[in-house]
């Protein structure tokens, strides 16, 4: 969830972001100045992909909406809008909030001190959390939260139509497509995984120390086969990491049974992801990277061991949770060691006797009607019975069944004897929150730890791509220079006969012209030199036999054009105003890729916008790839040295 506030009077342009996960518990604070058509706005909310934005009622009223909320209309349609007070965005309670909830106060003073004037980061700040406490009945432990401030210093810039020209996350076409360079990189083991690979691909690094970092733990991953298993089996232990944290941090306002209930849950899961530790520790043992010699480091920390040792002192050893909710409703009852507490033994009693009825009064039922009757359970409905419909109907059924419904091909209902019999024993309920808060005290390393499976999770997907599909390491140079290159979306197509290209460019050449019939691959050349050098940047391997990149801190690309009706804008239009933002940001570290330019007006006027735009383009060093089929354009070659057709 996001909370966005722009500034007034002279301060307009000036945009403050708050943004929450609810499945992370991080806080992540923006703040930058953004352009009249905030592109840098829009691209933040693309990657960060939010299911609400919190605004400012001023700014969303119909009768005069602002630019900003027509920028965000316009290009996020899908995006849910809620509208709050203004006077809920203020800085000075953003702060105190911002103080009550931070994780390890003492040790972040000097990033307090540059908080305090990141005056529109605190207001969202404030309108966030007023907004998960009243509205989402949120509330947090305090001292909590992770909180990271992010600039876009180390980041590669693409806008929202660069990423959908290029297919990074979505298929154009079709949406329920796996051809998305996301889903061809997408073989991560848990959702911190997930959510960082898709992060890494909006937003790629231009860090080369980062990046060669990276790429030096998917080298050893291929180098070490011992390592990459033993890696992706320890993953698996924690593909719910993300919740755990979120459910530790959270704090429910409405008090319940199945909130309580919750709490042993996240212990029980926290047992088994922190037990999983030592098997994560030991893969790296050995290791040679700088990133899994750290990584080793973390993980030996005393505080995991501390944890474990906590919640071992009164769960069971071999308490773990399956995908049967009944079964696992038992194992609850049975997870909590029977000296942790003197009534449990009471209760436990109770609890089974409860279940024993249950499992009575169906052996009965079943006897009395002769019908395959069986009992389950179900977090919303409590203990249920069902029968198979197979040739019955719901009038033929006994008086005495309460609540038929027809639910994936049974009967499930209910008597009065059922009714109310959801039982849960309230002293372990209690004993896991003693549990949790002693676990409170060592959140930071859980902070850490889930990290550390994010970055390792992406990096064993690379290696396992590179593996399959023969990439090969990238190097990073001041000549872009790829041999026979392949676009990984394509060899991902069944029955597609793939075929290779070099791709060259350099300072003394670097403007290239690319021209030739239709449907002879113009696009999907242009398309792929984009991905091949995002996939470089974020430390993956690429499919080519030798491939040398320059760092970009920008990758514009326009590929197709269509008018928009919602702003009665033309396709030419259109095209000057993306062409307009190029020139207005482009440098020396850019990367341009333009797919036929100015085919929305007539011939010598679009020959004429084309050559002007390639004339202001080429005085700088950026790498631009041109496709085209205007003569006059391919004929630039003969008047400039850096042109290259």
């Amino acid at each position: 969830i996001i909370a966005v506030i722009e500034g007034r009077g002279n301060a307009q342009g000036e945009v403050g972001l708050a943004c929450y996960d609810l499945n992370n518990s991080t806080l992540e604070l923006y703040q930058f100045s953004d352009c009249h058509t905030y592109s840098k706005l829009v691209t933040k909310l693309n990657i960060l992909n939010p299911a609400e934005v919190i605004m400012s009622n001023t700014v969303c009223e119909k009768e005069k909406l602002s630019s900003l909320i027509q920028q965000i209309s316009m290009h996020c349609s899908t995006l849910k809008i809620v509208s709050v007070n203004r006077k809920y965005f203020n800085d000075r309670k953003g702060f105190r909030i911002f103080i009550f909830n931070l994780l390890q106060l003492r040790k972040n003073a000097n990033f307090l001190f540059h908080a305090a004037h990141l005056y529109y980061c605190l207001a969202a700040t404030n309108a966030l959390f007023k907004y998960l406490e009243f509205v989402r009945n949120i509330t947090f432990v305090p001292s909590s939260i992770k909180v990271v401030y992010k600039t876009n210093e180390h980041s590669t810039m693409m806008d929202i139509t660069t990423t959908k020209n290029l297919e990074l996350i979505r298929n154009a076409n079709e949406q329920k497509s796996h051809l998305s360079l996301f889903n061809v990189l997408n073989n991560v083991k848990t959702q911190m995984g997930s959510k960082l690979l898709r992060s890494n691909i909006l937003e790629p690094s231009c860090d080369l120390q980062t990046i060669v970092e990276r790429l030096d733990m998917v080298d050893e991953l291929l180098n070490n086969s011992n390592m990459f298993y033993k890696i992706r089996n320890a993953l698996v232990y924690f593909s719910n990491i993300n919740h755990i944290l979120s459910s530790m941090v959270q704090k429910s306002s409405v008090a319940s049974l199945k909130v309580a209930e919750s709490k042993l849950t996240t212990l029980i899961n926290l047992k088994n992801a922190l037990e999983a530790v030592e098997l994560l520790k030991d893969a790296f043992e050995d290791s040679v990277s700088l990133l899994f010699q750290t990584f080793h480091r973390l993980l030996s920390h005393r505080c995991y061991t501390d944890m474990l040792e906590a919640i071992s002192s009164v769960v069971e050893d071999n308490t773990h949770l399956t995908k049967n909710l009944f079964a696992t409703k038992v194992q609850k009852g049975y997870a909590i060691k029977a000296e942790a507490n003197g009534l449990l033994d009471i209760s436990r009693r109770t609890y089974s006797e409860a279940i024993e009825d249950i499992n009575q009064l169906v052996v009965e039922l079943r006897e009395k009607y002769h019908l395959p009757i069986k009992s389950n359970y179900s977090l919303h409905k409590g203990f249920y019975l069902k029968i198979p419909v197979k040739n019955m109907s719901a009038c033929s059924l006994p008086n005495e069944f309460l609540k038929i419904m027809k639910f994936k091909g049974s009967f499930i209902f209910t008597t009065d004897q059922l009714v109310g019999r959801d039982f849960h024993i309230v002293v372990f309920i209690l004993i896991a929150d003693n549990v949790l808060a002693e676990v409170m005290k060592n959140i930071s390393g859980l902070y850490q730890l889930a990290e550390c499976v994010g970055i390792v999770d992406v990096v064993a997907s690379f290696a396992f791509n590179a593996i399959r599909s023969d990439h090969i390491r990238p190097v990073f140079t001041d000549t872009l220079a790829v041999k026979n290159s392949r676009h990984p979306i394509l060899e991902r197509m069944p029955h597609c006969h793939v075929i290779s290209n070099s791709i060259y460019a350099s300072e003394a050449n670097n403007f290239v012209i690319i021209s030739g019939p239709n449907m002879s691959g113009k696009s999907t050349y242009l398309s792929q030199i984009a991905i091949l050098q995002i996939m470089a940047q974020i430390g993956s391997y690429v499919p080519a036999e030798t491939a040398s990149f320059k760092l970009c801190k920008q990758i514009f690309s326009r590929i197709g054009y269509n008018n928009y009706i919602g702003t009665n804008s033309s396709m030419l239009f259109n095209e000057m105003k993306e062409m307009n933002y190029v020139v207005q940001n482009v440098n020396k570290c850019s990367m341009i890729i333009i797919d036929e330019l100015c085919k929305g007006t007539s011939l010598d006027e679009g020959v004429a916008l084309f050559l002007a735009f390639c004339e202001h383009i080429k005085n700088f060093q950026s790498f631009c790839f041109i496709a085209t089929h205007h003569e006059n354009v391919i004929q630039l070659e003969d008047y400039h040295s850096n042109f290259e057709k």
